[in-house]
């Protein structure tokens, strides 16, 4: 973990099991946050979110999101010291198999947001069903 500490804050998101899941299957796994060494971070609150959404290859504008589910991992404050969290959705109805074509892309992924006033902190984890 030592060799995160050299760059700028990091957030891993790490799935349980494997990146294969079945619908009606729990989706668990483990955030990793690891900040700069010496350097604390404020915070408007650190969320994790499962999404499911139908992105087209051609016009962004014509994406789609079939599925949102968010848990709030940590409420606002200041991180001084690296944390890991876990996360678990339970029972989540997964309608759809993923799906990577020329025009379209139908996909689920977990998206770990650290809010600041002043930006935000982003990290996205595909997995398939």
């Amino acid at each position: 973990m030592e060799e995160h500490r050299q760059w700028a804050h990091k957030v891993l998101c790490l799935l349980g099991k494997s990146i294969w899941r079945k619908d009606k299957e729990d989706v668990n796994g483990k955030v990793g946050i690891y900040l700069q060494k010496g350097k604390p971070i404020e915070h408007m609150g650190i969320w994790v979110e499962l999404l499911g959404l139908i992105e087209n290859s051609f016009d962004k504008t014509q994406n789609f999101q079939f599925l949102n589910l968010t848990r709030e991992l940590e409420p606002p404050g200041t991180l001084s010291n690296d944390m890991t969290y876990d996360f678990d959705f339970k029972n989540v109805e997964k309608a759809y198999e993923s799906y990577q074509g020329i025009q379209c892309a139908l996909k689920y992924l977990i998206r770990v947001t650290i809010w600041r006033n002043y930006g935000e902190i982003k990290q996205e984890e595909l997995f398939l069903v």
